[in-house]
């Protein structure tokens, strides 16, 4: 009965293998059986009906009715041991495995069946350690228990533990069944050679072990050993065929694979449902309708037509083809239809646009999923019903993130961008994760749209998912940035991906062919066989746009000829545009007309209005004639073809000509005036010029027509630079011109393009005294260069009732120095122009240099260098004064490392990639001599605009370590303010000449970041709760540093209650003023800020962040940390292809505050509900990786009382960092993480290619929690497998022994625990020890936590704060003592006094039966030994004084301890506390004040300027500028 229970019919193929094997034993099982089911005491009418009984147990456990199975058990009059093993199994094999556990436990007596029972239904719900100790306890295992344990060990991973199994199993037992269960094991883990091996020693070997081999051979792609070993078959069943013939089709071989399915039915072979489904699906996915009409018939033949899943395969096949009559045909006549049923044939009406049959279907369903309702919604949308779509999703029951997909495409589908976005964001805000093509498709409405800023944050929260690697969303982002004129940031987006493959290349071609970047398109083209793709017809349609533009004609031809000559692709009607575009705009208009003529099909009207527009430009009146008749045959109402006929007209004098199509124009019904039309522009709505989208591209258009105001300002959509500054040109014609003064339209357009890209200064000069000539009256200095004033020059200018000297007139010729000499542009002109600054903006290099002009109060001019980091908003003022009368302000989008060095400062790009041509001046020198020296000076040419200097002046605001820079957007209406030029100009002098002082930071980067708390709705567990959201996020978003960056967070809380952050694991290297617990900082009041200015200073490793007061750490506002190390430090590892945060941890459905209320009432919280892996439940998250590739997981416990298990089905982990110090290498299959702490595992990708789990599971708890994430193979197409990877549970001592296990990698390079490198932990005299032991006393009839007796309680004044300022009262040094006294507990705001570098031993001690956690803050310490029972000064004799980790989080056992050395070399008051929080919250908790005499920053940096102040300390200051 057992035998039957288990070889439940399955249609995975994995277990018909298993299920062969099990019915293989049934006979046996099945006698053992029988002898019991006759006890000699029972007379004939009781044995009957002991045996009837058993039966009924037996199939409603079978059924799932264990009501039914538990009521006939509870009315037997009498049991045998049969009744009790049935009624066991039955429960085992449904999942209620602790109900069979009770079951077993009160059998009178017990059998081997019995004892496999259990254990097989312990090894089936992946719970193998309780198999494993009931295997150990088993009196006299067989076959049966040897290979269960076998098989549940190899389920869960657990490779090595199945091997040690196996060796016991005595040879007689060993072949084939225990074999055949290791095999299946080696293959599941994707062992292959093992399992060969073990093939290979059998010396019994039956059909099993053979299919078991074909099968393992073809998912690890090795059809040739497969093919070989199944023609050795002595024998096969229809699993072996199945098995090969899926191989082949998998491999690609449909031939061999067809082939073989002929031969197995030759050979009389039986068929089943699986065989049926591999060949359906074969030929669904070939289109191969003969030979799937002919399956069908096999089917009806063999009678498996009542087999649903083989009908909804058929459906799918019929719905391929079109054919879906046939469909209907086949669902009417399934006797019995599932949800996949529905959805089959609903899809192929939708996939076919019949809609009204489709709503029939969906309206008559008996139920519905969420596929159901998505499917009808993309219906609707595709039809252009997007209002239907937003209704059916409304009623949706249940919504997820492919239903939120489908609308936010149906809106981009329609074109109604601006709803799109708006629904991301939405969907983003009510917790659901965004995939890949949710996210390509709000990155395309976003491209349309031009809001590069909604770009960005989306690729944040691209970076934030770890979807980068999704082929799709990076051809989305390249397409983005393209579409919104930042063609170096798609660059960057192409450079960093791993590996590019023909949708991203093409998608950068088309960038640089919209940007005219020919040559750069080119050179691509030619890379492309580097990458390993193939020229499509999107290739040749960016190469030829490309040639288009650039005037290649020669080159954009020779492609077009060689689409066909060479790569077998045949033009399309695109190519035949751009083609006649690129000819036209030659002159080769004869040759375009050939061309169009030979064409293989008739063409549309883009082709011809190409021809127009070419012809119009080399005024050939003839050719224009011929192709607006032929415009006109097509689109007999298109206006732009009358007026561009007109105006040609018109230009050759054929007035009669000319009024003839006006006259035509008026007869047609066509009102609006030509002049109203964009001549050249678009014909038909379809472009008429070549945009490296073909037809109907959106964006500017391309060809040489004269766009009036308003095509202007729609032309420069696709760049937010260029649309702001023709928005400033709008304003101006609108403000100072006059119809009839207005200059040609197309020619201001060309040369604020000119001004845009230009690459020369005199190019520059040129265009911009055109451009300024046309808006302004200027009276010109010379021939070249006009006066232009101040106020013209600059259009945005904040205006003021109050009236305002004019400003002087400055020359080009002075703004555009190529030599940067002595003469000044404002020599001579008065105080007044000194107080502003020239802006020159070249947008190719993002840069701006700003030259300060007039009088100084200092005898010498003052060269200023100011590299302002754009993307971080961090200004660094580097001192070199001289007497050159410039000073330059560079701002770029890329970070920058500087050093000062004798006459010339030095930029150095952190980041090597470069965009093609893309060049930035590396040096600026500070005199003419120097330069004449120094061939790598350069001067940058540009553009300008002009600012007062008192206006940038106005944007800097002082913080400790740096000046910092307010978002300044360029072309935003600045301030007017006149200030005098002494304070700015003393105020600059003061920071070049302090350059190298202690608040400069020009040595380490910075990296800033604002968040904005605020509450949210979440559903973590599916359930709606308050939650706490960093910038809307949940968790809130990650912190990526390198060692000894500095961090700028700028917290914004919008909660209705105070709030801090802390810093796990960051420490604060003489700063405890930024640790963000409440015994250091004030608390951020509702709608206030604060700023924590810290350094990750010599860290490397895996931390998070989190809230710390009250229970908000229960509603989130947590997020991780990665301090990565710097470029040129090796890691002991090669580097991983991707790197992942898990943060996990447990989780209560209650809101924080009604938990806080529980526990201030001095009740225990509630069990945990669930637990969370990044903010998610049981599969609400997966990681996607590339098979064959290893990646890197950094795994923190984020919860609040229970430590965790974590497991990766079917892979192994390499742990290689704890909490900043590299480990030795070490390989686990399940790794304990305990309360705040944190490491990084390396996972390698080296199974067959599907889904896998991630597990986690608490520890020490009863019940246990479990929840999982998906680990995705990106060329996966199967869901994970069941059941889950068992865990250790209560187990100690194997929690203990992992915990020693865990080493210090001592050749790895890093930053050291000790970065001063003068000792070695183990060889440091001990100064002090502090015996630490927890307890949980009741105080004024209250539930509370103490330390050595002492339960914290907090201040009304932060400890920190109270200290610095020698306020009384608030706490007392030595208030808790150095060893626990046992006796009852008591309040204390208790703070424990120690001296600067001191090296102190720490024990922690735990009497009570739970796990404990312990961090210490602002410190690392290195974990020497732990034990269990009372700690005593013997217990030193085993301290690993050698190679322990160094680490700030640390476990202690039940009734055990755990001793620390550490160095305290790092002054402050620093909480050690509890990480179980309720136990914190309590009074868990105390703050050690490391104290220096020598009170100098040397040791502690002091209060911060802008620290909170609050309590006894409020109306103090803190410390002047």
């Amino acid at each position: 009965m057992l035998a039957r229970g288990i070889a439940k019919r399955s249609r995975c193929h994995t277990s018909l293998l298993l299920s062969a094997f099990n019915f293989s034993t049934a006979s046996s099982l099945a006698a053992s059986a029988q002898v019991l089911l006759k006890p000699p005491s029972l007379d004939p009418k009781s044995r009957s009906l002991l045996v009837s009984c058993n039966a009924r147990i037996t199939r409603s456990g079978r059924d799932g009715d264990l009501l039914g199975a538990q009521s006939v058990f509870d009315r037997m009059p009498v049991r045998d041991v049969v009744s009790w093993t049935a009624l066991l199994t039955a429960y085992a094999e449904n999942g209620r495995i602790s109900e069979a556990r009770r079951i077993f436990d009160e059998m009178p007596t017990r059998n081997t069946i019995s004892w496999n029972a259990m254990i097989s239904g312990y090894a089936r719900s992946a719970h193998v350690f309780e198999a494993r100790e009931l295997f150990s306890r088993m009196p006299a295992p067989d076959v049966v228990s040897y290979t269960a344990m076998i098989t549940g060990l190899a389920k869960c991973g657990m490779i090595k533990e199945a091997e040690e199994v196996y060796q016991e199993v005595p040879r007689r037992w060993r072949d084939p069944f225990a074999s055949n269960a290791l095999i299946c094991g080696y293959l599941r883990a994707g062992k292959l050679d093992m399992a060969a091996c073990v093939f290979q020693a059998m010396e019994v070997k039956n059909v099993v072990s053979w299919s078991s081999m074909v099968d393992g051979c073809c998912k690890c792609g090795r059809l040739s050993d497969a093919r070989r070993i199944f023609d050795a078959m002595p024998e096969r069943n229809v699993v072996s065929w199945t098995a090969m013939i899926r191989g082949y089709f998998k491999g690609g071989i449909y031939e061999d694979g067809f082939g073989l399915f002929l031969q197995m039915r030759r050979e009389g072979v039986g068929i089943n449902s699986t065989t049926l489904s591999v060949m359906i699906d074969a030929t669904a996915e070939l289109e191969r309708i003969e030979e799937g009409i002919q399956i069908h018939a096999l089917v009806l033949v063999t009678g498996l037509q009542t087999d649903v899943f083989l009908g909804d395969s058929i459906i799918v096949m019929y719905t391929r083809v079109g054919w879906m009559e046939a469909a209907k045909n086949t669902f009417n006549c399934m006797n019995t239809r599932d949800v996949v049923s529905w959805n089959s044939l609903l899809a192929g009406y939708i996939r076919y646009d019949m809609l009204e049959e489709a709503n029939v279907l969906f309206e008559t369903m008996p139920e519905k999923d969420a596929v159901s309702w998505t499917s009808m919604m993309v219906g609707f949308s595709n039809r252009g019903w997007i209002s239907e779509s937003i209704r059916l999703f409304h009623e949706m029951p249940v919504k997820d993130e492919v239903a939120w997909t489908a609308i936010i495409s149906g809106f981009v589908a329609n074109g109604e961008h601006e709803n799109a976005l708006w629904w991301f964001h939405r969907m983003v805000h009510e917790g659901f994760k965004p995939n890949g093509i949710a996210l390509s498709t709000v990155l395309s409405a976003s491209a349309n749209l031009a809001t590069v800023d909604q770009g960005m944050q989306i690729h944040a929260c691209i970076i934030k998912t770890d979807l980068e690697s999704d082929v799709a969303v990076q051809s989305s982002l390249v397409s983005m940035y393209a579409k919104c004129g930042k063609v170096t940031d798609a660059y960057h987006v192409f450079l960093h991906i791993f590996e590019p493959n023909l949708i991203t290349v093409n998608a950068m071609m088309t960038a640089f062919a919209q940007h005219g970047l020919a040559k750069e398109a080119l050179q691509l083209f030619k890379d492309m066989q580097g990458y390993g793709c193939k020229p499509n017809q999107v290739t040749f349609l960016a190469i030829i746009s490309a040639c288009a533009r650039a005037g290649l004609v020669n080159e954009g031809y020779k492609h077009f000829k060689s689409m066909s000559s060479s790569y077998g692709i045949e033009p399309g009607p695109d190519h035949y545009t751009c083609t006649v575009d690129l000819l036209g705009r030659a002159g080769f208009l004869r040759k375009a007309l050939e061309l169009i003529e030979s064409m293989p099909f008739s063409p549309h009207s883009a082709i011809w209005g190409a021809l127009l527009n070419a012809s119009r430009m080399h005024s050939d009146l003839e050719l224009a004639e011929l192709a607006a008749q032929r415009l006109l045959d097509l689109e007999p109402n298109n206006a732009t073809t009358y007026a561009v006929l007109s105006n040609m007209y018109g230009l050759a004098g054929r007035k009669r000509d000319e009024e003839r199509m006006r006259m035509t124009k008026q007869t047609n019904g066509i009102s609006k005036t030509i002049q109203e039309y964009e001549l050249g522009g678009r014909f038909g709505g379809k472009s008429v010029g070549c945009d490296g989208r073909g037809r109907g591209g959106s964006g500017r258009g391309h060809g040489d027509g004269m766009p009036n105001k308003q095509s202007l300002g729609m032309a420069s959509s696709g760049n937010a630079v260029f649309a702001r500054k023709a928005a400033a040109i709008h304003r101006q014609m609108d403000m100072s011109m006059s119809p009839p003064a207005l200059p040609s339209p197309r020619c201001k357009s060309k040369l604020v393009r000119v001004l845009e890209t230009s690459s020369s200064i005199a190019q520059a000069k040129m265009a911009s005294a055109q451009l300024a000539s046309f808006f302004f009256e200027v009276a010109p200095s010379s021939p070249r260069s006009p006066k232009v004033p101040f106020s013209a020059v600059a259009p945005w200018r904040r205006t003021s009732s109050r009236a305002r000297p004019a400003a002087p007139a400055l020359t080009l010729d002075t703004i555009f120095e190529e030599d940067g000499s002595e003469s000044s542009p404002a020599k001579g002109r008065g105080k007044e122009a000194s107080s502003r600054i020239a802006l020159v903006l070249p947008s190719r290099l993002r840069a701006l240099t700003a030259r300060c002009v007039g009088p100084h109060p200092f005898p010498s001019r003052v060269l200023l260098l100011v590299v302002l980091a754009w993307c971080s908003r961090a200004i660094y003022i580097l001192r070199s004064h001289g007497n050159d009368n410039s000073s330059k302000i560079w701002m770029t989008s890329q970070r920058y490392e500087t050093e000062v060095s004798g006459q010339f400062c030095r930029i150095q790009l952190r980041s090597t990639s470069r965009v093609p041509g893309f060049k930035l001046a590396s040096r600026f020198c500070r005199s003419p001599s120097a330069r004449s020296n120094d061939s790598s000076c350069t001067t940058p040419p540009a553009p300008f605009y002009l600012i007062p200097l008192s206006d940038l002046l106005a944007r800097f605001q002082w913080r400790r370590r740096a000046l910092y820079l307010a978002p300044l957007p360029l072309f935003n209406k600045l301030s007017t303010m006149e200030a005098s030029s002494s304070l700015p100009i003393w105020l600059l002098l003061c920071l070049c000449l302090s350059s190298r002082s202690w608040w400069a930071a020009g040595d380490d980067p910075y990296r800033f970041f604002t968040w904005s708390v605020t509450y949210g709705d979440i559903y973590p567990l599916g359930v709606k709760q308050q939650g706490i959201l960093i910038d809307g996020q949940f968790p809130g978003p990650q912190i990526e540093a390198v060692t000894n960056d500095n961090l700028i967070v700028n917290v914004f809380n919008n909660l209705t209650e105070p709030f801090l952050i802390s810093w796990n694991g960051i420490q604060q290297r003489k700063n405890s003023w930024e640790d963000g617990v409440y015994g250091t900082n004030c608390p951020i009041l509702p709608g206030q800020n604060f700023t924590y200015v810290m350094q990750v200073k010599d860290q490397i490793g895996s931390y998070f962040y989190f809230p710390t007061l009250d229970f908000h750490k229960a509603a989130g506002g947590f997020g991780g940390i990665r301090v990565l190390s710097r470029p040129l430090i090796p890691v002991p590892y090669p580097p991983p292809a991707g790197d992942f945060t898990l943060l996990t941890g447990d989780w209560f459905k209650t809101n924080h505050t009604d938990l806080k209320a529980i526990v201030d009432s001095g009740n225990n919280l509630p069990f945990p509900d669930g637990l969370l892996i990044n903010g998610q439940g049981a599969n609400g998250y997966a990681f996607t990786v590339d098979q064959g590739k290893t990646y890197r997981f950094r795994i923190s416990n984020v919860g609040l009382v229970t430590s965790v298990n974590i497991r990766f089905q079917g892979h192994t982990m390499k742990l290689v960092e704890v909490e900043g110090s590299h480990t030795v290498q070490n390989t686990y299959s399940s790794l304990d993480i305990h309360l705040g702490q944190s490491c990084s595992v390396l996972v390698t990708a080296d199974q067959p290619a599907q889904d896998y789990f991630i597990v986690v599971s608490t520890r020490f708890t009863d019940p246990i929690l479990t929840t999982t994430v998906v680990l995705h193979y990106s060329n996966s197409v199967e869901v994970p497998a069941t059941p889950l990877p068992g865990g250790p549970t209560v187990e100690v001592d194997w929690s203990l022994n992992q915990a020693r296990s865990l080493r210090l990698n001592l050749t790895a390079s890093g930053p050291r625990p000790n970065p001063q490198g003068s000792y070695h932990y183990g060889q440091v005299n001990v100064t002090r020890t502090i015996r630490l032991a927890n307890s949980a006393p009741i105080i004024n009839g209250k539930q509370r936590y103490a330390v050595n007796s002492v339960s914290f309680i907090p201040a009304d004044t932060p400890l920190k704060i109270a200290d610095f300022y020698n306020i009384s009262g608030v706490f007392t040094l030595a208030s808790i003592p150095d060893n626990p006294t046992y006796a009852g507990g008591y309040l204390q705001t208790s703070v424990m006094a120690a001296n600067f570098r001191d090296y102190v031993e720490i024990v922690f001690e735990n009497d009570e039966d739970l796990v404990q956690s312990w961090h210490i803050d602002g410190n690392s310490f290195f974990a020497v030994g732990m034990d269990g029972g009372r700690w005593t000064s013997a217990s030193r004799d085993s301290y690993n004084l050698h190679d322990t980790v160094s680490r700030c989080t640390v476990q202690v056992y039940p009734r055990s301890w755990t001793a620390i050395y550490m160095p305290l070399d790092n002054v402050g008051m620093w909480n050690v506390r509890s990480e179980n929080w309720v136990r914190q919250y309590l009074g868990q908790q105390f703050y050690l004040r490391v104290y220096s005499p020598a009170n100098s920053w040397r040791d502690e940096y002091p209060i911060p300027k802008n620290a909170l102040l609050c309590g006894l300390a409020s109306g103090r200051r803190t410390r002047p500028l």
